[in-house]
């Protein structure tokens, strides 16, 4: 699928984050179309205009998480997941691993890191890969800034989300 035509619906809480991936994405050619803060506003937004792949925080606020988001939203209009978190503790792990998405990304992101995956996410449309291949563990795939989000590091790189270390 040309990048200039796929749909990407962001579900994210932290407004700074959804604007880094949304400037990433855009820039990259892709229509996003939405931003949500929580799991039944992504459904009303895909409702409207079903995305060919969404990416969900995992960590929402309210009753229900991105993975169980995830799960009614792929139900209703089967778009691959692209999972973001800040950390990733056994239990999250396994019940993302469970759900089998296309991607998980740990934060902090590159945006060169997300538009890769992004790319390789439409261009296969075959949610199920391996998740430990997702997982960014080297750090210098990872971008570190002083814990705060949309930030740039001294080569220029933009990268999303709160740095663990930070």
């Amino acid at each position: 699928m040309a990048a200039s035509k796929a749909r990407v619906l962001i579900v994210e809480d932290d407004q700074l984050i959804t604007m880094g991936l949304a400037e990433a994405l855009a820039m990259a050619g892709y229509e996003v179309t939405g931003s949500a803060s929580s799991v039944a506003e992504a459904l009303t937004l895909a409702q409207r205009l079903p995305p060919d792949l969404a990416i969900f925080d995992i960590r929402l606020p309210g009753g229900e998480d991105g993975i169980v988001g995830a799960g009614l939203l792929r139900r209703l209009y089967d778009p691959p997941i692209l999972f973001l978190t800040g950390e990733i503790d056994p239990e999250i792990r396994k019940r993302a691993a469970a759900f089998r998405p296309a991607a998980l990304l740990i934060k902090p992101i590159h945006a060169q890191m997300l538009i890769a995956t992004v790319e390789r996410i439409l261009q296969e449309r075959s949610p199920g890969e391996d998740i430990v291949q997702e997982i960014s563990s080297n750090p210098s795939q990872r971008l570190k800034p002083a814990a705060v989000t949309a930030v740039s590091n001294s080569s220029g790189e933009k990268g999303f989300g709160k740095n663990p270390a930070g």
